[in-house]
């Protein structure tokens, strides 16, 4: 009897208990071989091992929506980073580059660090500047965003067919020890942006610095302490209301540009010439005292003759005047000194040719 009834309880329990255990773990082995966490354990009964299929299937099915979110999460990833047209480098803090990438599109033709020509953009010799540039200029800052944990920048230049390229580089924290540097071509934005400066601080028809540039500067130079003495030059055109009316306004223009061509190139590279309106030009000489100015008057006088002797056309003439200025003094009490001696050159004129006509002496 107590053979037959172990028999019976050994029975009882592979059917109830060890085939059942044996067929969630063939389950459980297959979900492991084929890595397909949507299989699911047959659950069979309400008992224990019923409860632990139960309990298996519900694993495997937040195994499973942890992997779906995973991968769209991952998906997201690549595709915000494909969508940023950056070079991207991770770098360690002793300056280690462990990777860099492009976007997958390679669509960074204006600097050539994406595919071109079917050329890995590693191989680029923007790329072996730009990573020399990226651990050279970025490292202190790759130690700066670990230790603060805040995003870092810096600007790098590149030369590029004769040109400059221009790039900005941002520095985030990733892991403990470790930096994504964001590298972007911003050379468009540099080049409108100096174009805008250009365009706002000079005159478009002679190519001068305009009035507000002028201005400008002197308050600058007022503001720093100096340098003092500081002189202005005012210079005027002789005859442009004549030029205009007889001959038109592109030669009068033209006057204006030959009158910009002989003053840019008396001066010195510090000083500041400019066409502050119509046919008038000033030129804010910093450090020059009033023997300076004159001198600088001379050579203006001297290139005009020069000019005029070279120039088959109509002759240029100017009026000039110059006035000088302490520490302290006012930019428009020193133009109207300087307009008033122009206004007195330009008189002085006027009476020698009256008088030459007249075939009086010039005085």
């Amino acid at each position: 009897v107590f053979v037959v009834f172990a028999l019976v309880v050994i029975i009882m329990m592979n059917r109830v208990i060890l085939s059942r255990l044996l067929g969630l773990s063939k389950g459980v082995d297959s979900v492991r071989e084929t890595g397909d966490l949507t299989e699911r354990v047959a659950v069979q009964g309400k008992d224990e091992v019923s409860r632990l299929g139960e309990a298996v299937n519900g694993m495997l099915a937040s195994l499973e929506r942890s992997q779906r979110e995973l991968s769209e999460r991952e998906a997201e990833k690549r595709a915000l980073l494909n969508a940023v047209p950056d070079l991207m480098f991770r770098v360690t803090r002793d300056g280690t580059i462990l990777d860099a990438r492009a976007a997958e599109n390679g669509d960074l033709a204006s600097t050539q660090t994406g595919p071109a020509n079917g050329r890995p953009y590693q191989e680029s010799p923007q790329y072996k500047i730009l990573s020399a540039e990226v651990v050279y200029q970025g490292l202190p800052l790759v130690k700066q965003a670990l230790q603060d944990r805040e995003t870092q920048t810096f600007e790098i230049q590149v030369p590029f067919d004769g040109d400059t390229a221009f790039y900005e580089a941002r520095v985030a924290a990733s892991r403990e020890n470790e930096a994504l540097v964001m590298v972007r071509d911003v050379t468009q934005r540099k080049r409108s942006e100096r174009k805008l400066e250009y365009a706002s601080n000079h005159d478009a028809l002679s190519g001068l610095y305009n009035r507000a540039y002028f201005e400008s500067e002197f308050e600058r130079v007022a503001k720093a302490g100096g340098p003092f003495p500081v002189s202005v030059v005012m210079a005027d055109v002789d005859g442009m209301k004549a030029a205009n009316d007889t001959l038109g306004h592109d030669a009068g223009d033209a006057l204006l540009r030959r009158a910009a061509s002989v003053l840019g190139a008396t001066f010195r590279a510090g000083d500041v010439v400019a066409r502050i309106g119509g046919d008038e030009f000033a030129v804010l000489l910093p450090g020059a005292d009033s023997s300076g100015a004159e001198k600088a008057l001379a050579r203006v006088r001297d290139n005009l003759f020069v000019h005029n002797s070279k120039y088959r056309g109509p002759s240029l003439s100017l009026s000039v005047g110059v006035a000088t200025g302490g520490e302290g003094c006012h930019l428009a009490e020193i133009m109207r000194e300087a307009d008033n001696r122009m206004y007195q050159d330009k008189q002085a004129k006027k009476a020698a040719a009256k008088n030459a006509a007249a075939g009086q002496p010039v005085r």
